[in-house]
């Protein structure tokens, strides 16, 4: 995983309280858990997981892979493109997570104010953009306001990069002009202070549960 660190924290998209009437989705009977049981053993500690002496306390953008290094298959079997925008989500709700409790404190649920992460979820060939807003950690109710996900789904940089033997040459095929320009503007948001609310990312956008049921 590598971030792109920043001396501000990104402003938010919106303040207004526009998605207090959608409702969270029940999944249940899913376990919110997963497979984190307290059999395992986890040290209850905090790190932000970099050094903040330098000037640039937050992280503006994290850009991770999940794709096994060496390898031609991918992490699981099954795959596909919801569990790749979940993981996307994902990443991005933990990094606002971490970011709002660096600044308001780890016992922190109601935000002062929104924390705006930006993720970006490339297997070197497929990209996905996210924009995550972080509006509450208050992960035991479903009362507003409820966190904001933006996602562009996933977008092929190229359609084959190989080397053709019998023709002795290299091949790169169906090349996506529109990924290296995201990149560029994820990099460059943030860099000037802003003076009013940024324009809304153009990306897909969806209501992110704060909350996942628990059957027990």
């Amino acid at each position: 995983m590598v971030s792109v660190l920043s001396k501000h924290l990104l402003q938010p998209f919106f303040l207004d309280k526009s998605t207090n009437h959608q409702e969270v989705p029940d999944i249940s009977p899913f376990n919110s858990l997963l497979n984190f049981h307290e059999t395992n053993i986890y040290l209850s500690e905090d790190h932000l997981g970099y050094k903040t002496e330098g000037g640039f306390p937050y992280i503006q953008t994290s850009c991770f892979s999940h794709e096994l290094p060496g390898s031609f298959t991918h992490v699981h079997p099954r795959w596909n493109t919801d569990r790749f925008s979940g993981c996307t989500l994902l990443y991005g709700f933990a990094t606002a997570a971490v970011m709002a409790r660096a600044k308001y404190g780890n016992g922190v649920k109601d935000l002062p104010e929104p924390i705006t992460t930006q993720t970006i979820h490339f297997t070197g060939k497929e990209f996905e953009f996210g924009v995550f807003q972080l509006q509450s950690l208050d992960l035991d109710s479903n009362a507003p306001p409820q966190n904001v996900c933006w996602l562009s789904g996933q977008m092929k940089l190229f359609e084959e990069c190989a080397y053709d033997y019998k023709e002795g040459r290299a091949l790169f095929r169906g090349y996506n002009p529109k990924v290296f320009p995201l990149i560029r503007a994820f990099y460059e948001h943030g860099t000037k202070e802003p003076h009013s609310l940024p324009q809304k990312p153009s990306l897909q956008t969806q209501s992110s549960s704060p909350t996942l049921n628990n059957p027990d």
